[in-house]
């Protein structure tokens, strides 16, 4: 029996009107088209894979406990000049790419023994590793949040059990990522730690053979030049070359005074005489290093500019090695302990755990859009059914026949 049934009379030109005629009298096989359609959608929706997401956020690594090292002691010795272009990559993009690397896959296919599950036995390694690999989204929030996902299916025709299965899978997957990260990242920081040990280790053994050279040209220069300290020396030797100066000064006047009395070849002006030859010829020793045999380490006057000058530029290079050497020494030990430690480097806000619900099939959207295509569908065969038949024509059409 044929769904489609007119009436002779009905005959009219293409119009809204007519068109909703057309679905009236149609109506049964629009209805049964339409619920034949949302049945078999159903049906599908039970019979293909259902797909199931798990999520674990981890929080945003601390870039501030290893911001400083060269930048920080360089600030120091700048006297706190920003550096701006030297620091440690973005560590969240680092773990973004990581998460993304055939490693990781390889670490989780180890952690769950993948290779020992039926699904993914008649895999090769590669494409084992490529599976799992496409099986993990990572997205990053605006603060530094990242969002780690993982998606598993069923098989068509799923049972109960497989989809608990396909949960639980989902929830390891996301799970055994972070461990891989986490992994991966230390085993990546110890290897640059001990790459970056053996480097400041070689660094420090030249530095300390500079420093070494340094300290002994400063021995040296202490003992040809006679230098305890320069700067109270030289203040001592000024004071004493003033002393005398001023001394010799006032004797100066003295014997003046003293010719005015008595005869220059009198005893006291010979006196005052024999005390000004002395003086000057103290003023004199005090000018070249020394008034008595005791002065070992008076500094000549003379040589001060250039000795200030060769002690100052010792002392410069002697602090800046020490510092250097400091530092190193820090950084070694420092090394040394990330080398060695075990500290976790990923820190988990939230666990992955087995999703309630399937993410896909959504049977609901699945009905609506059955429903609004599979209308939209009929209604179009309906009228084009019409049209063929001539049950509504077009005016053009009609128009060019009697013509």
């Amino acid at each position: 029996m044929s769904l489609f049934k007119y009436k002779s009379e009905f005959k009219e030109e293409f119009s809204l009107s007519s068109v909703i005629k057309i679905f009236k009298l149609h109506k049964l096989f629009i209805i049964l088209f339409v619920t034949i359609s949302v049945i078999g959608t159903i049906i599908y929706s039970y019979i293909i894979p259902e797909i199931y997401i798990s999520e674990t956020t981890l929080i945003p690594p601390d870039d501030a406990a290893t911001g400083g090292g060269l930048t920080s002691f360089l600030q120091s010795l700048s006297g706190g000049i920003s550096f701006g272009g030297i620091g440690q990559p973005n560590k969240i993009q680092l773990f973004q790419e990581f998460l993304k690397s055939r490693e990781v896959a390889k670490i989780i296919t180890d952690t769950l023994k993948l290779k020992n599950n039926p699904k993914f036995s008649k895999l090769t390694d590669e494409a084992l590793y490529n599976v799992v690999g496409s099986m993990i989204d990572v997205v990053v929030k605006r603060t530094g949040i990242i969002i780690i996902s993982a998606s598993t299916g069923t098989s068509y025709f799923p049972v109960k059990s497989e989809k608990t299965e396909a949960a639980k899978f989902a929830a390891e997957i996301a799970n055994s990522a972070v461990i891989a990260l986490d992994k991966l990242n230390r085993e990546k920081s110890t290897s640059r730690s001990h790459k970056k040990r053996l480097y400041i280790e070689k660094v420090l053994a030249q530095k300390t053979v500079e420093l070494d050279s340094i300290d002994n040209k400063m021995e040296a220069f202490r003992k040809n030049n006679k230098v305890l300290s320069l700067d109270d020396q030289s203040r001592s030797v000024l004071s004493t070359a003033i002393n005398i100066s001023s001394e010799l000064v006032k004797t100066e006047i003295d014997y003046n005074l003293k010719l005015q009395e008595f005869d220059v070849n009198s005893p006291a002006a010979k006196l005052y005489k024999e005390k000004i030859n002395n003086l000057k010829n103290q003023y004199q020793k005090s000018q070249k290093g020394g008034v008595g045999s005791i002065d070992e380490y008076s500094i000549p006057l003379n040589s001060v500019p250039a000795l200030i000058r060769e002690y100052a530029n010792l002392v410069r290079a002697q602090k800046v090695l020490e510092q250097v050497k400091l530092y190193l020494e820090t950084q070694r030990y420092q090394e040394s302990i990330q080398e060695e430690s075990d500290v976790p480097t990923v820190e988990v806000l939230d666990k992955a755990l087995p999703p309630v619900r399937r993410f896909s099939p959504d049977r609901k959207m699945m009905i609506l859009l059955a429903i609004f295509i599979s209308g939209l569908f009929s209604l179009s065969i309906v009228t084009g059914y019409a049209l063929r038949k001539g049950m509504i024509y077009l005016k053009n059409e009609n128009n060019t026949n009697k013509v």
